[in-house]
C-alpha cells in the first residue's frame, strides 16, 4: 500500500518487464527494496513529480534518503484498463 497515493495498493508485475530494457538494470534493480520500503512510508507531500504518460496515464516520481544517504527514486505509473485504475512499480532509479 501507498499512503502517499491515498492508500492504493501498487502492483510489482510490470517492474521485472521495465527494468530489463535499461542498461542500467543491476543498478536499478539494486534498488527494490529501497524504493518499495519509500513507497510504504511516502506521504502525498512527498511526491517530487507528477507527470503524464505518451499514453496520458499519469506517472508518480517519489524520491528518499537512504541510511547510507543514497538518494533513491521510485516511479509509479497508473494505468486505467477499463473501469480499473491500477498503480504500477515502474522503476527504482
Amino acid at each position: 500500500m501507498c499512503n502517499g497515493l491515498n492508500g492504493r495498493p501498487v502492483f510489482l508485475t510490470k517492474y521485472l518487464e521495465a527494468t530489463h530494457r535499461r542498461m542500467d538494470r543491476t543498478r536499478r534493480r539494486q534498488r527494490f527494496f529501497v524504493g518499495l520500503d519509500l513507497l510504504r512510508k511516502v506521504k502525498t507531500d512527498d511526491i517530487t513529480d507528477k507527470i503524464k504518460e505518451p499514453t496520458g496515464e499519469p506517472s508518480f516520481e517519489f524520491k528518499g534518503i537512504t541510511p547510507s544517504g543514497e538518494i533513491v527514486g521510485v516511479h509509479v505509473r497508473e494505468e486505467i484498463e477499463g473501469k480499473n485504475r491500477k498503480l504500477y512499480l515502474i522503476s527504482t532509479f
